[in-house]
């Protein structure tokens, strides 16, 4: 079942367990918390793909209502569903289940 599989993430998994590489201003490189205030500059994709960068899943897919500013190299993880329609239209059911069979492997209890 899907639902078993969705793990959620939260303002205070980035802000007090994630650590992320910065470059600083003389080209070395360290290892930083994001503060509450990187948190709040985030947009959405922003936040997902800091919890990827930071926790290195195999596979993972976003579902989300809007196209922009998610990167480019993520467009095979994004599944883009009408925000009018939702997960209740069939069409948008057959995209997120596209979705997960590119990155989880085929379905076979469907």
């Amino acid at each position: 079942m899907l639902a078993e599989r969705v793990i959620g993430f939260t303002h205070e998994d980035l802000t007090k367990n994630a650590v992320r590489t910065v470059q600083t201003r003389s080209g070395t490189t360290r290892k930083i918390a994001f503060s509450n205030e990187d948190y709040w500059r985030l947009n959405k994709s922003g936040v997902v793909v800091a919890h990827v960068e930071w926790l290195e899943p195999a596979a993972w897919v976003a579902v989300d209502d809007e196209d922009i500013l998610w990167p480019r190299k993520f467009a095979e993880q994004v599944c883009i569903i009408d925000g009018c329609e939702g997960l209740a239209h069939p069409a948008e059911q057959d995209k997120l289940h596209m979705c997960l069979q590119m990155n989880f492997g085929p379905d076979d209890t469907r």
